[in-house]
């Protein structure tokens, strides 16, 4: 195993070479070296820790073609498809798309205000904790008092369920789900006493306390300890002037995940159909580093793949009428839970994950395709872009590279 300092010794050399770079490259050789650098910089020790069962001559493979390495098991990348995926590092090198409007929908207390036309699927705020202040969310007012951890835990009580999200951070990292039942606490589903929670909950800051919003029983089945969320990633079509949906999937989480459902906390990633509201198989991260796909889950056995989602129509078209009323913010991944009354926003991310390409590759998708050269396009990348070079020619289907 490499250790973390091995790892931030290579990235040293790596900064030292690109420091000689600086001084005999021409100017624009050196800006395009020191952009390559920064951008490889999380990815190089994200690739010597990462435990999953690539051989290295693939995982560099990978990397040259801009894939982080798990994307040759989970896309099943070979030389005779990768050009059929949009590579991964590319898509992160084009944050913010949203330009200066990405922080309005990655700061989870704006969630309501976003969504003041359509309060009936914001979430219910209660306070955001934030530099030892409680300030109030639940009304007009921002009434604000020092934070008192008593002060959440009867809160809690009166509720019997709370959940708390870290302001900013995405992949379901720092999430506490809170229950209080019977004069018993419990976090992320384990049992504590009184002086346990209030010790958990002694340094929460740039924190947003919100409702616990019950699921449809439908996602309550596929697993009862987590929300299980679908994660819609809207696009703006520039011709059309309005929003489509370029991509979906269900998220269902799993004992190693909770209280959240991401697949990076070792959740499950299902394929959904964007016509039928269908589910399909679901991904699963082994304990061997491997992957495979389920039918059924893993924990429990209920069966996943065939699940209809109820109000499939409704869901879709107000999910579009809501991106369309933020016609600034052109793309968005917005994670949904449905209830037995409607549906509510948990969430909405300015940089969405690319992994519903592991059920369906960009190629299958033109919309997409045509919003993300528009992104390329606008922000003057094309001449340095394979990837729009290749979806130019209109030759989407397989390719040597």
């Amino acid at each position: 195993m490499v250790m973390a300092h091995e790892g931030q010794t290579v990235l040293e050399r790596a900064k030292r070479r690109g420091k000689l770079l600086l001084r005999y490259v021409r100017p624009y050789m050196m800006l395009k070296s020191i952009q390559r650098l920064k951008q490889y910089d999380e990815i190089l020790v994200e690739e010597m820790h990462s435990p999953v069962k690539v051989p290295l001559r693939k995982r560099l493979w990978a990397l040259k073609h801009g894939f982080y390495s798990n994307r040759v098991l989970f896309y099943g990348l070979r030389k005779d498809n990768v050009k059929n995926y949009m590579p991964d590092i590319f898509h992160d090198s084009l944050h913010p798309f949203n330009d200066q409007f990405s922080w309005m929908i990655d700061d989870k207390s704006n969630l309501p205000s976003l969504l003041k036309d359509f309060p009936e699927y914001a979430p219910t705020n209660h306070y955001l904790i934030y530099d030892s202040e409680m300030i109030d969310l639940s009304g007009h007012s921002r009434d604000a008092e020092a934070y008192e951890r008593e002060k959440l835990l009867s809160l809690l009580r009166a509720s019997g369920n709370l959940m708390v999200k870290p302001l900013g951070r995405s992949g379901g990292e720092g999430v506490m789900r809170l229950e209080a039942n019977e004069g018993s606490y419990f976090i992320n589903s384990n049992k504590c006493i009184e002086q346990d929670a209030l010790r958990r909950l002694a340094n929460l800051d740039k924190h947003i306390v919100c409702r616990f919003e019950r699921q449809h029983q439908y996602a309550n089945d596929l697993y009862p300890a987590t929300a299980n969320t679908i994660r819609f990633v809207t696009m703006r079509d520039y011709n059309a002037h309005q929003a489509f949906i370029g991509a979906c999937f269900h998220r269902v989480g799993t004992h190693k995940s909770i209280p959240a459902d991401n697949f990076a906390k070792g959740g499950l990633l299902c394929s959904l159909d964007l016509e039928t509201g269908v589910i399909g198989r679901a991904l699963h991260k082994s304990e061997d580093h491997g992957i495979r796909f389920l039918d059924r889950h893993p924990d429990t056995g209920a069966l996943i793949s065939g699940t209809t989602i109820p109000r499939w129509e409704y869901v879709k078209s107000e999910v579009l009428r809501m991106a369309n009323s933020l016609p600034f913010i052109p793309y968005m991944g917005w994670d949904i839970v449905m209830t037995n009354s409607g549906f509510k926003v948990l969430e909405i991310n300015s940089l969405p994950t690319l992994l519903w390409q592991i059920h369906s590759p960009i190629c299958d998708n033109p919309r997409a395709i045509e919003f993300y050269r528009h992104i390329i396009r606008k922000k003057g990348l094309t001449a340095r872009s394979k990837w729009y070079e290749y979806t130019s020619t209109g030759k989407l289907h397989g390719g040597n590279s």
